[in-house]
């Protein structure tokens, strides 16, 4: 577990490296730099996996869409992180097939079953592995009568994972991080990394919870801070990082979908108007509901605060799903929650500004050699699947100049981690809750073990109870007079905290009350 928050320990503990994110990159990089024998300490500004580890598609992706790009390299690095990570956290991830279904014709045919042919090719080469991988369907009658309607003339499946929870992740790894000797504080911010004479010294924080500004002192800052991170680049260094962002909407519905993700494509006028643009949205079971998306916008801001889609972009997203696949029966009385990110996107030239590529490789910089201080590492990781070994690659950098010789990296051979649960209650499961008694259970072991502050914390990245939609009253009420007991909240402060997650979603547009647990919630 990771224990109480104690920001007190940053600024009086003596460490080696400073992690500043509590994303899931930050989250391998402490656990690697602790295992390698660094003194290491993590802080995050806001909760751990607020920002877009929480909002990615909840895939461990095998590599197919780098294998598109013949990317050989990064589709291997894929196949093999997502079985690193099936191993480290299997009651976090199960198996999924993804169907692509085929267009009329015999083009689209040829091309998914020669895709067929060569990823499974390159799954046994990479993996060693023997089976498939994947298969073409050639018409509606080979695949399953289930989900046979939405590719009415075949197509290709690929078997892939999917992650359950990536807030549970992110805590599990954090746990092993801790359990080898690593300090983590949430809701305390960087803001300002430290250095002289061209060498790094620490950071400046700032505890959000007391307002204490202090030091903390190490001579190596690896920054993971996500679409943060690039406020922190120092000015020093010769260029600001080459990357943007765009925007991504999932949704969670209660909609019963068939056991396989579903990847809709279709081709729209890019956002000038001068090129096609392509989209793929994908559609699949997850803890008895739908997890519906991305829907990926470019020109994605960041914001100062945590990222939320509006009412609005919900609405026009159900309604672009609504027109475009009537058979999903989505409309916004179905959808229960929703969550956005911010993912790195590189555009394709000042001739078509409209379209744009989300990046399948992580921004990697070493700031000493681009005349910023030594000491300072940046990493922008592009997916979940390849966190650890983007990780991995920055505590490399660190390893190769310490002044003393360092165990290497033990992250992709470790056993399985012992926190890779559900929630800190794990009896609780993946689905809704209804039980005032369990919900207070629930938050006073979040508070205890997992730093959880808020009702947010504890529905949302302790458990996946609130990504099934607002709790009844009575289960806030259970949980907010839990939480008061262990915060030493007052009554009034209780209900500010209620009201105050309650407006979360009335801010989405989806504040209509979970009313009973649905079928399955507890796949």
């Amino acid at each position: 577990m990771i224990g109480s928050r104690e920001p007190g320990r940053l600024e009086r503990d003596q460490f080696d490296l400073v992690v500043i994110g509590g994303g899931i990159l930050g989250a391998f990089i402490a656990w690697d730099a602790t295992a390698r024998g660094l003194r290491t300490a993590l802080m995050e500004r806001d909760d751990f996996s607020a920002g877009t580890s929480s909002a990615s598609g909840r895939v461990l992706h095998g590599g197919l869409r780098a294998l598109q790009h013949l990317d050989v390299s990064a589709a291997a690095e894929s196949l093999r992180e997502r079985e690193i990570i099936a191993h480290l956290a299997p009651g976090l991830s199960r198996p999924l097939p993804f169907l692509f279904p085929a267009a009329a014709g015999i083009t689209d045919q040829v091309v998914l079953r020669t895709a067929a042919a060569v990823w499974n090719s390159f799954a046994r080469s990479a993996l060693g592995a023997s089976g498939s991988g994947a298969q073409f369907a050639g018409s509606r009658h080979d695949l399953d009568p289930a989900f046979s309607n939405w590719a009415p003339h075949g197509g290709l499946v690929v078997h892939d994972r999917q992650l359950i929870s990536a807030e549970r992740l992110v805590l599990a790894v954090l746990a092993a991080a801790v359990d080898g000797g690593a300090v983590v504080v949430n809701r305390v911010e960087c803001q300002e990394i430290l250095s002289s004479n061209g060498r790094v010294e620490g950071v400046q924080a700032l505890d959000r919870e007391s307002g204490n500004l202090f030091q903390v002192s190490a001579p190596w800052v690896l920054n993971a801070a996500g679409p943060w991170a690039v406020d922190l680049w120092p000015a020093e260094s010769s260029a600001r990082p080459p990357v943007s962002f765009a925007r991504g909407i999932h949704l969670v519905a209660d909609l019963r979908v068939p056991q396989i993700a579903l990847g809709l494509t279709w081709t729209e006028q890019s956002v000038s108007g001068r090129v096609p643009r392509s989209r793929r949205v994908f559609v699949m079971p997850w803890a008895g509901s739908a997890l519906i998306g991305a829907s990926f916008e470019p020109g994605g801001l960041v914001p100062s605060g945590p990222i939320e889609p509006s009412a609005d972009e919900i609405l026009r997203f159900v309604t672009e799903m609504s027109r475009r696949w009537p058979g999903l029966e989505l409309s916004m009385d179905r959808v229960r929650y929703a969550v956005a990110g911010l993912y790195p996107i590189f555009g394709r030239g000042p001739s078509n500004p409209g379209t744009f590529s989300v990046a399948r490789r992580p921004l990697i910089c070493d700031h000493r050699e681009r005349g910023g201080p030594d000491g300072l590492i940046t990493g922008i990781s592009v997916k979940l699947t390849t966190a650890r070994a983007v990780a991995e690659r920055m505590v490399d950098r660190v390893a190769a100049r310490f002044d003393r010789s360092l165990a290497p990296c033990s992250t992709a051979t470790a056993d399985p981690l012992p926190f890779a649960l559900p929630s800190p209650v794990p009896s609780l499961g993946f689905g809704p809750l209804e039980n005032p008694a369990e919900a207070a259970r629930l938050a006073a072991a979040a508070a205890d073990r997992e730093q959880a502050r808020t009702l947010a914390d504890v529905f949302l990245r302790r458990s996946t109870i609130g990504q099934h939609g607002l709790p009844a009253r009575d289960v806030l009420d259970g949980a907010g007079m839990a939480l008061a007991a262990a915060l030493e909240w007052s009554v009034e402060r209780r209900e500010i905290e209620i009201r105050r997650f309650e407006e979360f979603y009335d801010r989405l547009g989806l504040s209509r009350r979970v009313s009973g647990a649905p079928p399955g919630a507890s796949d």
